[in-house]
């Protein structure tokens, strides 16, 4: 719910008076935190709260009544379905889409403030197909741009995250052949480049020139 103030804006339907408590995604940690707060003020005599647990702990603790909902990041698989259906009126769960979740590609190439890729190049980029900055290819999409002779350095983050799943999913729609058709959580190291946390791709992408990698938007400022 959303308590904006623009003119013609509509007032959002308050519940009864209490407190409601919901976990889950941290990756929606930032978005929550806003509806929260937007909503307790234009509700005043509810309390809400949401706990970053994770998404499975999330679904956990709506299971086991210690949550009201839970913010997941990707759709209930069949089990987890039927893990909660005995919480839900009808032994259905509803799953309503709140928001997405965006991705930024950062590169660090000394000397160049602005780059074009096309999908299809990011995807023989983190495949490790096109492994210099000066390729053909890279320098068609940015014609007039002096491109350095460097090593591109992939900085790959090799554990299970919702970031990955979304930039994977991106590519596998847009260029299946380039990618694959099935979209990975988790993504191992090319060889091109070094394989790091989700939490470490930001600075290490700022810490190693010639590097590319993806991250949550923000992440790459304070990383």
């Amino acid at each position: 719910a959303s308590g904006g103030s623009s003119t013609g804006a509509s007032a959002p339907a308050c519940g009864p008076d209490g407190a409601v408590k919901a976990a889950g995604a941290g990756s929606l940690k930032v978005a929550m935190d806003r509806w929260v707060a937007d909503y307790q003020a234009a509700c005043p005599g509810t309390r809400a709260d949401y706990a970053p647990t994770g998404a499975g702990a999330g679904i956990q603790q709506f299971k086991e009544g210690s949550a009201d909902f839970a913010v997941v990041d990707r759709l209930l698989t069949p089990a987890q379905t039927e893990s909660v259906a005995a919480r839900c009126p009808g032994g259905r769960p509803v799953q309503l889409p709140l928001g997405v979740l965006p991705v930024a590609v950062v590169v660090n190439l000394p000397g160049v403030d602005a780059l074009t890729l096309g999908p299809a190049t990011l995807a023989r980029i983190f495949r490790g197909q096109i492994t210099r900055w000066n390729h053909a290819e890279i320098a068609a999409s940015n014609p007039g741009r002096p491109l350095p002779d460097t090593a591109i350095q992939v900085v790959t983050p090799t554990d299970e995250s919702t970031t990955t799943l979304t930039f994977t999913q991106y590519l596998s729609t847009v260029v299946p052949t380039g990618w694959g058709s099935i979209p990975e959580s988790s993504l191992s190291a090319v060889g091109t480049g070094p394989g790091v946390s989700s939490s470490a791709v930001a600075r290490t992408v700022k810490q190693t020139a010639g590097s590319i990698s993806f991250t949550r938007p923000g992440a790459e400022a304070t990383g």
